[in-house]
């Protein structure tokens, strides 16, 4: 038998284009390979023995065979490519400015100063001990697919990435080591990629370049964005997320903010973007929290047009439209008090008016479809003029209630989302003083509103104290309102990172506060009363903080504060005759135009997401709006009539509609 050429203490000098089947023994003095000057050599034969070899050169030497040396490795300069086969045991040093690449398998421990790379062509290499990059070190990533590279997968062939696999050891990154994603030049003439077009990584792309079992300690310093990207996205690694003990590198926009924008994402989308940014930012410097990358590693799949979804639902609507709703649900309990007292909206009370010459004439008006008021007939207030006034008076009715449903739109713009409510409130008053026509009364109103925003959804509890009054002054009449309310809301929204399991509130508390002054000036006009009106309204909203917990994708929500001022001018009609107990039928409509300011009706609450700021607010609806009305009663019995009431508020971007109905009964 021949035995192998043996190496102790010599160098082995190869040639461009030699591919040598022949084995080789490495005694303990170890040994030298050389690379040719220029081109590779592939040695296709196996090395054993104990010594180390040390490779140098400036070319590239090819390793094909399961290597058995246990002496360790040395790349002194060029370049050491596996080429499917194993490099001997023992410790692999690469040193500054050499390079080890390829495919197969690593079995000791490798400490890199020069340029690792797995893969010759994109592909794979397993490693059995600890792979440490150290000051200067390049780790360089081939990317040509989106298929992570395996040991059956094919030499040269595009459509994979490069991978590597550490069992036994952990990746240990030191500083001042570089990551170097690479997309272009990756075949050599004689594979099946070459000539192919270089893959465009796409914004959602995330490739697992490295697993190891002890996990990846450490960072790199730079990560090389390749010039063959796009200008509007960059890779961002991603270190031990999700426990996977894994490096990722994901492909995400130059600009969050930008993107969504591009994309039409909204307002409260854009902020959550400029958030993540932020985080982009921390993460690259180093200074990140565990939060922030996270929330980033669990976005980083999204693709840019799924971005804009992505980032709305991060928002917290549902938080600034249940501030919204709040609003809209006091409006809707001073409207119901504005029917009661009739005059300008629905079928109120008689009420008196001092004529210029000073004498009381009674002048009937409707009053609300709900309201339990029995207008009494034409008869003077003046229990002195009239003995039976009081009577008449009691006879009316002082205690009053109405039950309404609403249904509120809101629709979405550049801004958020949008939603709808429906509100079911039922309010009860009573008039504690009615003389020569002034009404002063007081009462209660319960709401329940239930929220449906584009993200998230919410029920709103809200109760409420009323004061009421108004008053003949001269040819006018005078109404003034007053309420205070407590609410409480259960609100909820999904988590579309999966971070958690969505978010809860159900507790969250608030208050409201209303003052309204308004005057009018009934006119009869034959059988009909044409009742011109004004009205001013200041309403102040607040809301608690919410913090949504401790997961990544949480939302910490400020406490909210907003006031506003509403503004409307209208004109009512209705029958003269409007007495429901003693008339077959009477109505009343009304219209009128307004205007609102922001404070409460387009909120904006400030909140954070994993420690950086954001702000969310509502779709931004018209300040102006229309306001219409129509009440009627029709006598069922000789002490019973059933009443209708419809009214609505449209402006650009909203709608409201409510209905109220029902029957009364005098005994």
């Amino acid at each position: 038998m021949t035995a192998n050429p043996v190496l102790a203490g010599g160098t082995l000098v190869l040639t461009k284009g030699e591919r040598s089947r022949q084995a080789l023994s490495i005694l303990s003095e170890g040994g030298i390979i050389s690379a040719p000057t220029a081109g590779a050599a592939q040695l296709l034969g196996q090395l054993s023995g104990s010594g180390r070899v040390t490779f140098n050169g400036s070319g590239m030497t090819v390793l094909s065979g399961v290597n058995t040396y246990t002496g360790g490795t040395t790349v002194e300069s060029g370049t050491l490519s596996l080429l499917g086969g194993t490099l001997g045991s023992g410790d692999v040093y690469v040193a500054p400015g050499a390079q080890l690449v390829g495919t197969g398998t690593i079995p000791g421990p490798v400490t890199v100063a020069g340029l690792f790379k797995p893969g010759n062509s994109p592909g794979y290499i397993n490693a059995n001990a600890n792979v440490v990059m150290t000051n200067g070190s390049v780790y360089q990533q081939d990317i040509a697919g989106t298929t992570q590279a395996s040991q059956s997968s094919p030499v040269g062939a595009t459509g994979y990435y490069s991978y590597l696999n550490i069992t036994g050891g952990q990746f240990i990154i030191n500083p001042g080591s570089t990551l170097t994603p690479a997309l272009s030049n990756l075949f050599n003439s004689e594979e099946s990629g070459y000539g192919s077009t270089p893959y465009t990584p796409v914004i959602g792309d995330r490739f697992r370049i490295i697993t190891a079992d002890g996990g990846i300690s450490g960072k790199f310093s730079t990560l090389t964005q390749p010039a063959e990207l796009l200008s509007d996205r960059q890779f961002l690694p991603f270190y031990n997320l999700d426990g996977t003990n894994s490096l990722d590198l994901a492909v995400i926009p130059k600009s969050y903010v930008s993107t969504i924008a591009v994309n039409s994402g909204n307002q409260n989308a854009q902020s959550v973007g400029a958030a993540l940014d932020q985080m982009v930012t921390a993460t690259q410097s180093g200074t990140s929290n565990s939060a922030q990358d996270q929330l980033l590693y669990a976005g980083s799949t999204q693709s840019a047009s799924n971005l804009v979804s992505y980032a709305q639902s991060l928002a917290g609507e549902v938080y600034a439209a249940a501030v919204a709703v709040i609003a809209q649900t006091t409006q809707r309990v001073q409207q119901a008090v504005l029917t009661r007292m009739g005059d300008t909206m629905g079928i109120g009370l008689p009420n008196t008016l001092t004529s210029p010459a000073g004498n009381t004439a009674l002048m009937e008006a409707s009053h609300a479809a709900l309201s339990g008021g029995v207008p009494s007939p034409a008869v003077s207030s003046n229990p002195s003029v009239n003995p039976n006034a009081e009577a008449k008076r009691f006879a009316n009715g002082n205690v009053w209630g109405d039950l309404v449903y609403q249904k509120g739109h809101r629709t979405s713009d550049n801004y958020s989302g949008g939603w709808n409510s429906n509100l079911y409130q039922l309010v009860f008053g009573s008039d504690f003083l009615t003389t020569h026509g002034m009404t002063v009364g007081g009462g209660l109103a319960l709401s329940n509103t239930t929220l449906n925003p584009s993200y998230g959804s919410g029920t709103i509890q809200q109760g409420a104290v009323f004061a009421y009054g108004k008053l003949p002054v001269q040819e006018y009449i005078v109404d003034a309102t007053a309420s205070f309310g407590l609410n409480s809301s259960d609100l909820s929204r999904g988590d579309v990172t999966g971070l958690s399991n969505g978010f809860k509130n159900k507790n969250i508390s608030g208050q409201d506060a209303m003052i309204s002054l308004g005057v009018s000036r009934p006119v009869d006009i034959e059988h009909v009363r044409i009742t011109p009106y004004a009205r001013v309204t200041w309403q102040v909203v607040m809301q608690s903080g919410v913090n949504e917990g401790g997961a990544a994708s949480a939302l910490s929500v400020n406490s909210f504060t907003g006031n506003g001022v509403r503004g409307v001018i209208g004109i009512a009609a209705g029958s003269k005759a409007n007495s429901p107990m003693t008339n077959p039928y009477t109505y009343r409509a009304y219209v009128g135009v307004g205007a609102d300011s922001s404070g409460v009706f387009n909120p904006i609450l400030n909140a954070s997401i994993a420690g950086i700021n954001t702000s969310v607010t509502t779709p931004h609806a018209g300040a102006t709006f229309v306001q219409a009305g129509l009440y009627g009663t029709a006598k069922i019995a000789e002490n019973a009539y059933v009443y209708l009431g419809l009214s609505g508020e449209a402006r650009s971007g909203q709608t409201l509609g409510a209905v109220n109905f029902g029957v009364r009964v005098q005994f």
